[in-house]
């Protein structure tokens, strides 16, 4: 054995740590996603919880949106129209903390196709399964789902 099983035997385990971080690196992207949405859905159906007439005139989601651009300016994801598709998302899923194991494999852009493209939670529930057995992007499930 010379040199050159030494080397290789070096390259597997460095091969080994290379996956270890992959790995880490996916399931904390996964946790990231996972909260987000949680936290999504409780905005939306927060929102959706406010007096109707506020909800009416616009004006709690526009102030909330203007209060939150202002505590996080440097985030895009509390805009009026993100807020407002929250709101659709919790609509959608009134009972999203019982199909959240599926519903939180699949990224915030995932969830904007279905809510857009699906009128039902029937629909919504078999191409979200679809895309996470053939593991879709956005793109390619929105594309699978065609104009509606």
């Amino acid at each position: 054995m010379g040199a050159n099983s030494q080397r290789v035997r070096g390259d597997d385990s460095f091969t080994a740590v290379t996956r270890k971080i992959l790995s880490a690196r996916q399931r904390a992207g996964w946790a990231v996603n996972r909260e987000m949405l949680s936290l999504f859905w409780q905005l939306g159906r927060d929102l959706r919880a406010l007096d109707a007439t506020e909800r009416r005139q616009g004006r709690s989601v526009e102030q909330l949106a203007a209060h939150l651009h202002a505590a996080f300016p440097e985030s895009i994801c509390f805009s009026r129209a993100n807020l407002q598709r929250m709101c659709a998302f919790a609509k959608a899923w009134p009972d999203f903390v019982a199909v959240e194991p599926l519903l939180t494999q699949l990224t915030w852009d995932h969830h904007l196709v279905l809510l857009s493209k699906l009128k039902t939670r029937k629909q919504r529930l078999a191409y979200a399964q679809r895309a996470l057995e053939h593991g879709w992007s956005s793109e390619t499930l929105a594309a699978h789902i065609g104009p509606r």
